[in-house]
């Protein structure tokens, strides 16, 4: 007994000196134990100490995975691990130290975790908490948490009216806040949009939100802005190019069309395929009598060297490069040629006239090789025939490449596989029979959720299945999967499997309900541009000498100088009075005199009536006034540019067949009938002139009744559209009959004529006539611009029409006769007026196809593209180091 106690204190000593604490009713009992069991307590004691190690050692992993918790601010999860440590760790003096530690670091992270708790809404568990820290084994004496819990006490302290839905909602917010900024800093602003208006719709009232509304508004502004003068400088330009008159193009003869209609030279392909056709091979004799296929080839490609007659420059590349894609005869492939391994054998072509037959040659397969025999014997042929003999008669085929003509086994697939995803409506794989669906879904015992997952799945025919039993081929690494939940179908195929899936997935879609919606923009761009520079000269009575005398031009010719038009007045009319350049006209109205001519709707909505002018503001004017002779000069210079820009974009919804009407319009109105004008009778007596007396006028007494309207009629002023969509049966294309008309008010023409009365000239006693009343009749002069077409355009496309142009110039240059045509001077006697008036009309209409909810059938939203981090796996141990000489 002696020396087994002696030997197990030894061992209890060497625990404890290793850190390992010894609970003193386990020495107890081992004790009070028999001695023949001594050795089995032993044991156990052992285990005993190894079990409590281990839990001490899953205890400090705790703790690091604590403290890394805590690093990052994940207060829950460090205040669980921290727990789950101090529950590990006994209360002893051996571990009494480490406990300590963990303990002030776990009532930390507590009341960290507690506040946390707080913020979120969850005060009960935050009471918890606080509680926990101060039970009596862990730390009961925390003031921080007896804070906390006077503090929680309180009714005014926290805002207790924050739930955890609400705090769910700040932390929501705030996740799309930081998208929000992200995608505004990347330049996407409608996802930037979309991600402020999930935050408005959380919380209402969130300025943050609404401040980047405005900010990503403001960004889309000066992006528009600048799309705005970009549009316009190019349609102005447009009616500026429209004065080109296109130059005749010398077309070489060997040019063709290419796809978009454009004269260009023939491709890559196109060009060696003319080569094939143009070289031709006169006679092969013995070169291909039992050769390999090598060997022919290399002979073919010599040939084309030599009788390639279409290259003319020296420099210019010979021949057809000719390469082989095939196994080499020890199985292995050569360089870009996989290999076909097990192929089956094809049947040989049909003996070509005029060859002899292949002694013993059998029948070559599709697993030729580069050494396989071959036996042609042609005459006259294209080189593109001879090489579909070689490769008939070797099972083999042939592809013309951009830069050369490959020749590679039947069975290898030459197509490029594509992947496309596909919008199917609901339903587009169909259901599987009940008896099939009912064996496939069959669980398993004891694996509910997994058998009734496998039946959801089962019900569903294989996309790929599906399609190939409508005739869709899917050659070697082509694949299919539908999604039914998403309506997603994706394929990886050749383009024309591709097109024949989009036939498919087009005619399923045409039952479903669908309307169009076309959106009509019209842009007018007008631009007016008026420069006038001119000189007007007024010149007084002045004597030559020798008794003659001069002066300007003869009074009143080109209108009468007004002296509100000229700075220097003295009496009763300008300085110098008589124009020296009385014909040269000047700036805009509706009088002869008028340089530009102004009779339009903007003249009258301007105030410019008939008779009216408007003369070029003068920027000098020059005088002699005490001087013989006295003149004046007045220069006459203007430089305007106005600018309208009209934009409009209506939009309408309208079931396919049916026309839709979208009007622009101002209505005028205007009168269609008068009634007769009245005149009075007669009368006697008086006389209508007091300024003369010596000259009187008799007319008619009383008041004069001129035509007025009595029925007037309206006329829409603006742009029309009428459309009328109908949809294709590939559910895609969408047939558009468009009639846009575009009606402008020039002016009025007055169909009226004055009202004239019997007058007698009390001087002569003479019966002349008096105008009474003008009886003036307008009637508006409408110009129309209308164009009827038809177009067929996808779904979701625009189509620009234009052709609406139109430019008014006018150009007028005035001199005064001999004085103009001198050098220099000359200038001073001129009068130049250019205006030019530019307006381009150009129609977008946009149609989409819509289902009946409003939605567009084919979705063209911005991929929304969030990184989400990747985890790191749980329980990853941490990376050991080890230092050079250990």
């Amino acid at each position: 007994m002696s020396l087994w106690l002696g030997h197990s204190q030894g061992q209890v000593n060497n625990r404890i000196s290793r850190g390992v604490f010894f609970a003193v009713p386990v020495l107890l009992s081992f004790l009070a134990s028999p001695v023949c069991a001594q050795q089995s307590l032993s044991a156990a004691a052992d285990k005993e100490i190894v079990r409590r190690q281990e839990v001490l050692l899953d205890a400090e992993k705790k703790i690091i995975q604590a403290d890394k918790a805590a690093r990052e601010k994940n207060y829950e999860e460090a205040y669980v691990k921290y727990l789950d440590a101090l529950e590990k760790i006994p209360a002893g003096s051996a571990t009494g130290a480490r406990r300590a530690v963990v303990i002030v670091q776990f009532s930390s992270i507590g009341i960290a975790y507690a506040n946390d708790l707080v913020k979120n809404g969850r005060y009960s568990d935050a009471e918890r908490v606080a509680k926990t820290v101060l039970l009596p084994e862990f730390n009961p004496g925390y003031k921080p948490a007896v804070q906390f819990l006077a503090n929680l006490e309180q009714s005014d302290y926290y805002n207790k009216t924050v739930t955890p839905q609400f705090a769910a909602d700040r932390d929501q917010v705030v996740k799309l806040m930081v998208e929000a900024d992200g995608y505004y800093a990347s330049g996407r602003f409608d996802l930037a949009s979309k991600r402020y208006e999930q935050v408005l719709n959380i919380d209402r009232y969130n300025n943050a939100a609404r401040m980047g509304l405005e900010k990503v508004n403001k960004q889309k502004n000066t992006y528009y802005s600048a799309a705005y003068d970009e549009t316009r400088s190019r349609m102005l330009w447009n009616v500026t190019r429209a004065w080109e008159r296109p130059v005749h193009r010398m077309l070489n003869r060997d040019t063709v069309n290419d796809a978009r209609g454009r004269r260009t030279a023939g491709s890559s392909t196109e060009a060696i395929t003319a080569k094939l056709n143009r070289i031709i091979i006169p006679n092969t004799g013995k070169n291909l009598d039992d050769v390999t296929i090598r060997d022919a080839v290399e002979y073919l490609k010599q040939q084309s060297r030599m009788l390639d007659t279409t290259a003319t420059d020296p420099k210019e590349k010979k021949g057809v490069n000719i390469v082989l894609k095939l196994a080499s005869p020890s199985g292995t492939t050569a360089p870009g040629a996989p290999a076909v391994p097990g192929a089956p054998p094809v049947a040989a072509a049909p003996a070509v006239a005029g060859a002899p037959a292949a002694p013993d040659a059998g029948v070559i397969g599709s697993g030729a090789t580069a050494d396989t025999k071959v036996i042609l014997s042609l005459k006259n042929v294209p080189l593109i025939e001879a090489l579909r003999y070689l490769t008939e008669q070797a099972g083999l085929k042939f592809k013309v490449e951009p830069y050369a003509v490959s020749i590679v086994p039947v069975t290898e697939n030459t197509d490029e596989l594509l992947t496309k995803e596909f919008n199917v409506p609901p339903g587009f794989i169909p259901l599987e029979s009940s008896a099939t669906a009912g064996a496939a879904a069959a669980p398993t015992a004891g694996t509910a959720t997994a058998g009734i997952t496998t039946a959801r799945l089962s019900n569903r025919t294989d996309a790929k299945k599906y399609l190939e039993s409508l005739d869709v081929g899917f050659p070697q690494g082509a694949s299919a999967q539908y999604s039914p939940g998403g309506t997603k179908l994706t394929i990886r195929n050749t383009q024309d499997n591709l097109d024949l899936i989009s036939m498919i997935v087009d005619a399923a879609a045409e039952g479903m309900p669908k309307q169009v919606e076309i959106e009509a923009k019209f842009l007018e761009i007008s631009q007016d541009n008026l420069k006038e520079l001119g000189f007007n000269w007024l010149l007084g009575p002045l004597s030559i000498g020798g008794g003659m005398y001069g002066a300007g031009g003869t009074q009143g010719y080109g209108g009468s100088p007004a002296g509100s038009t000229y700075p220097f007045n003295a009496g009763s009319g300008p300085v110098g009075t008589n124009p020296v350049t009385g014909g040269l006209r000047s700036g805009y109205g509706a009088t002869p005199d008028a340089a530009i001519s102004a009779n339009s709707l903007d003249a009258l909505l301007a105030g410019v009536g008939p008779g009216a002018l408007a003369a070029a503001p003068g920027i000098l004017g020059i005088s002699g006034i005490f001087t013989n002779p006295q003149f004046q000069l007045v220069i006459r210079a203007l430089n305007q540019k106005k600018g309208v820009d009209l934009m409009s974009a209506p939009k309408v919804t309208t079931k396919p067949g049916n026309r839709a009407v979208i009007k622009v319009v101002r209505q005028f109105p205007y009168p269609t009938e008068f009634s007769p004008p009245t005149t009075p009778a007669p009368a006697t007596g008086g006389t209508s002139s007091t300024t003369t007396p010596t000259v009187g006028f008799q007319t008619q007494s009383g008041m004069v009744s001129p035509s007025t309207p009595t029925a007037f009629q309206n006329r829409d002023v603006g742009v029309v559209l009428e459309v009328e969509p109908v949809v294709g049966t590939d559910n895609y294309t969408i047939d558009l009959s468009l009639a846009p008309q575009v009606v402008e008010f020039d002016g009025f023409i007055n169909y009226g004529s004055p009202i004239l009365a019997p007058a007698i000239d009390m001087t002569t006693l003479s019966i002349t006539s008096a105008s009474m009343t003008d009886n003036v009749v307008n009637q508006p002069i409408f110009s129309v611009r209308k164009v009827t077409t038809n177009v067929s355009i996808w779904d979701g496309q625009t189509v620009a029409m234009g052709g609406l142009i139109r430019e008014d110039v006018q150009k007028v240059q005035d001199k005064v006769p001999i004085l103009g045509d001198i050098p220099l001077a000359g200038r001073l006697f001129r009068s130049d007026v250019d205006q030019k008036i530019k307006r381009n009309l150009i129609i977008f209409v946009t149609a989409r196809l819509m289902d009946a909810e409003g939605r567009p059938i084919r979705q063209e939203e911005e991929q929304e593209e969030v990184v989400e981090p990747i985890g790191l796996p749980e329980n990853l141990p941490p990376p050991t180091f080890k230092s050079r000489g250990k």
